[in-house]
């Protein structure tokens, strides 16, 4: 164990919850232009969920339960607004953003992933807890945040610093192994059974995964593939590469048959058989033009 686990405050009761971040406006401006940000001509309003809770600009999963419908309907109002003002997902995946939080309000606890928006984000720090490992669990960092974990036989030890301001401590806490890893199962469950309702009700998932960067890859109204044009084109295609084989044959034909008028008419001249070059020619010729036909027939 490392040594500032042994200033580790314990923390008997911890929640954890994941938020569902609101915003009461959507821009519809140019995002490479940062003067209409603050501009109201370019933010339309949004009518936020009628959902009761505690905290301004995010609802909990505990505050959703039951109230799914209400928090579809804000979301499908954000859909609407990318559908009329020709905006891609990745310029409004931040509407959609989750936050996870780790708390003790009375003991003002505060534990945050600023940097985790996205239910798979959240999924690879739930599985830290599905094996009961000692020593360190956990480990990450971005601008601004570390988040450490160590664990012994009976308790977490957790310490969240500020690597930009010489590891300034923020929390540095420990807490009951099995109470916080069954609460993190519950809030799985939750979360798991909320976004697939979310999903059946607005026909896309933006919280699970990061994919809307391929635009049409979450939604369930994909455009269905039509097999017989596409057949079709496929069957066009592999004529034309046909046909391309075929052409170099006849080339290959004209040019041998060419030679061979070439030679019998050397060899009847040479023979001072005059009559018998003309008809040859013309026999070559029909031979010739025969071969061609029966050619294009079969393409």
């Amino acid at each position: 164990m490392e040594d500032w686990t042994k200033s580790s405050i314990l923390i008997s009761d911890l929640e954890t919850e994941v938020c569902y971040q609101t915003n009461d406006s959507f821009f519809i401006g140019n995002p490479n232009d940062q003067s209409q940000f603050q501009n109201t001509d370019f933010n339309v309003s949004i009518k936020l969920p009628q959902i009761d809770r505690k905290t301004k600009g995010i609802v909990t999963t505990q505050e959703v339960l039951g109230n799914e419908v209400q928090l579809s309907e804000y979301y499908k109002s954000i859909l609407d607004h990318k559908k009329k003002h020709k905006k891609t997902y990745n310029e409004l995946h931040h509407l959609f953003w989750l936050r996870l939080w780790i708390w003790n309000s009375v003991e003002k606890v505060y534990i945050s992933f600023p940097w985790y928006d996205t239910v798979n984000e959240f999924k690879s720090f739930f599985r830290v807890f599905d094996d009961n490992k000692n020593g360190q669990i956990f480990h990450d960092i971005d601008q601004g945040w570390q988040l450490e974990i160590q664990a012994d036989n009976d308790f977490y030890y957790i310490r969240q610093t500020n690597p930009e301001e010489d590891d300034l401590v923020l929390q540095n806490i420990k807490t009951d192994k099995v109470s916080l890893r069954n609460s993190i199962k519950e809030l799985e469950k939750k979360i798991n059974a909320q976004i697939e309702k979310l999903t059946e009700l607005t026909g896309i998932d933006l919280w699970t995964d990061r994919e809307y960067l391929q635009e049409e890859i979450n939604t369930k109204s994909f455009k269905e593939i039509d097999f017989k044009n596409h057949n079709r084109n496929q069957i066009e295609n592999i004529k034309k590469i046909s046909n391309k084989h075929k052409q170099k044959g006849i080339k290959k034909v004209i040019n041998i048959g060419a030679w061979v008028i070439l030679f019998i008419a050397t060899i009847l001249m040479q023979r001072k058989l005059i009559s018998w070059i003309i008809p040859a020619i013309i026999l070559g010729y029909i031979l010739i033009v025969s071969i061609i036909d029966s050619n294009n027939k079969t393409t």
